[in-house]
């Protein structure tokens, strides 16, 4: 535990001083079961390469309610030095669409109680807004553009993570460059620019073992998106006889989520999250979460405990 209060400043003055931020990420409640998706560095930390689904399904019944789906590739590479994987990911909001590609690598350094990763990535994505799809009150109306959008980005991410083999920290901007999509109205010469919010993450968490089949795991992280208030969350969830996890969650002033994971095998395992929102919106319904994960091992590891993060 001496080694993690020595790197944690190093990650707090990172995310005090980094004036690099990034479009706004996808957000999942489970998402500390596969962290590949706001940390580059934490590719190739499991054992062996590592399969995983994100679904996600807001306010049920809305039109136009956002929905998210993200799959996750990676592996560790040359005796778990380097990591590699590939994220893809689609996320939807009423008329707007957004689909990413990103590509990550890690490298591992090894300390004397724990283990410091480095991750770098290159991402492309895609932006469609449909306006055409539109339905306003007024014809002609200047506010509404006259053409969809359809354009594409270019950028880079960088993440930092350490951890033990029950404790772990890490910071990341998994965009590092400002994105910027443009268009042309069809009925005007006015050009026209919609620019992504700001992101970093900086989140840490513990595994106490209470009894030999009772572990409890709690973990916080703290997101900064340009424009809005600082979120926070945090969560703890217990482990029942090394197969069962069961949890929740509070996301300040937003939500408080219930989550369960149950380990089918040693390589399949399946969880549920669902979020009761505090938002004018929860009449609607909260937000559902699924996650199946699939770590293809080899019996010649002779590894056999779960994977704590």
């Amino acid at each position: 535990m001496k080694a993690y209060f020595k790197i944690a400043p190093v990650f707090l003055l990172l995310l005090i001083a980094s004036c690099v931020c990034a479009q706004q990420e996808i957000q999942h409640t489970q998402f500390m079961w596969d962290q590949s998706s706001i940390n580059p560095a934490y590719v190739g930390m499991k054992e062996s390469m590592s399969a995983n689904l994100f679904l996600r399904r807001q306010w049920l019944g809305l039109e136009g309610a956002p929905a998210t789906e993200n799959v996750s590739l990676h592996s560790p590479l040359a005796n778990r030095k380097l990591g590699a994987g590939l994220l893809v990911w689609h996320d939807q909001i009423g008329i707007s669409e957004r689909i990413a590609v990103r590509a990550q690598g890690a490298y591992n350094l090894e300390l004397s109680r724990g283990y410091l990763r480095f991750g770098l990535s290159t991402q492309v994505s895609n932006w469609n807004v449909r306006w055409t799809s539109t339905n306003p009150d007024q014809e002609g109306d200047e506010s509404i553009p006259q053409a969809d959008l359809s354009d594409h980005a270019f950028n880079l991410g960088f993440g930092m993570f350490y951890h033990t083999e029950k404790s772990y920290v890490g910071f990341s901007a998994p965009q590092l460059l400002e994105e910027k999509y443009e268009y042309m109205g069809q009925q005007s010469d006015r050009e026209a620019q919609m620019l992504g919010s700001q992101a970093m993450f900086f989140n840490g968490g513990h595994v106490f073992s209470l009894s030999p089949k009772i572990d409890l795991k709690t973990s916080a992280m703290m997101r900064y998106f340009q424009g809005v208030p600082l979120q926070v969350d945090v969560s703890a969830s217990v482990l029942l006889k090394k197969q069962f996890w069961t949890g929740l969650s509070y996301r300040h002033l937003d939500a408080i989520s219930a989550s369960f994971q149950y380990l089918i095998t040693q390589e399949l395992s399946i969880g549920y999250a669902y979020d009761w929102t505090f938002s004018e919106l929860q009449g609607n319904g909260g937000a559902h979460e699924l996650f199946i994960g699939f770590d293809l091992r080899k019996k010649k590891d002779g590894f056999y405990h779960p994977r704590f993060f």
